[in-house]
Order: structure tokens, then sequence, then C-alpha cells
């Protein structure tokens, strides 16, 4: 069975007794305070972004996007694409393109930003060009998958979760201001 994820307005709360309501005292002076903490996986990932170099810039259709190239292990140059930014457009799609067409040449999406989509919470339909190699949005979920880790990275007010999803990024739905009920299948860890 999924579960259900249902907004709850203020009118539809239950009152509870007092001792059910409340978090104890040292667990909610806790929340939204983040430990710090350095993990090595984190170095890595720091490593890896000093290996790129940022080449170009620019905005197409309503995206922001950078171009990076970097060396892999064997010599070769790679040049990739990534979402940096979206400015949402009056109709509330987005199509994720495929590629960028830089000084001539078709340089693949293969990255989106942490905050490409900050500040859409009206987006309606989300999709992805068929020849992403690394995202899609399939079953016409209105949602941007992972392929590799089939890990849901970005929804919309309008997002149905498919089942082959097995994780959700931490700020998918973040600002979505939309969404009023969604459900989440339990293959999802």
């Amino acid at each position: 069975a999924a579960i259900e994820v249902t907004e709850v307005t203020p009118e539809e709360t239950t009152d509870a007794p007092e001792s059910e309501a409340k978090l104890p005292e040292s667990e909610a002076d806790n929340i939204g305070q983040a430990e710090e903490t350095e993990l090595p996986a984190e170095k890595e990932e720091d490593e890896e972004e000093s290996k790129r170099e940022e080449i170009k810039n620019g905005n197409i259709n309503g995206f922001s996007y950078s171009v990076y190239e970097e060396t892999d292990e064997n010599g070769n140059i790679i040049r990739y694409a990534e979402i940096a930014g979206y400015e949402e457009q009056d109709d509330k799609k987005i199509t994720i393109p495929d590629q960028v067409t830089v000084d001539g040449e078709a340089v693949p999406v293969t990255s989106i930003g942490d905050s490409a989509f900050k500040g859409c919470g009206g987006l309606k339909a989300i999709t992805v060009a068929e020849g992403n190699t690394v995202y899609d949005s399939r079953n016409n979920c209105n949602a941007i998958i992972e392929k590799e880790t089939n890990t849901l990275i970005v929804g919309c007010q309008n997002t149905v979760i498919p089942e082959s999803v097995t994780s959700i990024e931490e700020y998918a739905f973040s600002g979505c201001s939309g969404l009023t009920r969604i459900t989440i299948p339990t293959g999802v860890t």
C-alpha cells in the first residue's frame, strides 16, 4: 500500500490533549537547528567541484545554465551543462532540455543545480526531453527523476510519483504552493 500525505488546514485539526500535542522540551529546542559535522563524502564532493571549470553561462527558454569542462582520468575533456535556475513562465510548464547549444556545439544537460527551481512554487507541469541521458519524467509524472538512482529531485503541484521511484530529494517539493495532496509509493525509502 502507498503512503498518502494530505495537507491539513487549521480547521481540520483536532484538539489533542496537551501532553500529546507538544514535543518534549529537549526535542522542541532542536527543531530547525543543524549540527555542524564534516563528512568524508562532502570532502570528496568538494574535490570533484574543484576539478570542473565553468567555461560559459547563458539563458534559454527561461533557464539559466552553466557549461562546465573537466578532464576525465584518461585525459579526455568532457563538457556538460547544468541548469542553474529558472524564471517561471506564465504557462507554469517546463521542459528540461537534453542539451544546450554553445558556440555551435551541442552540450548535454547532465546536472540540475540545488536551487534551480527556487521560487517556482506555481509550476503545474514538468517534463524532460526524451533524449536526456540523466533525467526523465516517466509516466507523465510531472517531476524530474534521476534515472540512475530512481530519485525524484523536483516535483510540482501535479506530480504523481511513479512506483519505480525509490527516494525523494530532501527539498523536491520545497515552495510548491499549489500542492495539496501527494501519494508516496511504498518502495520509497
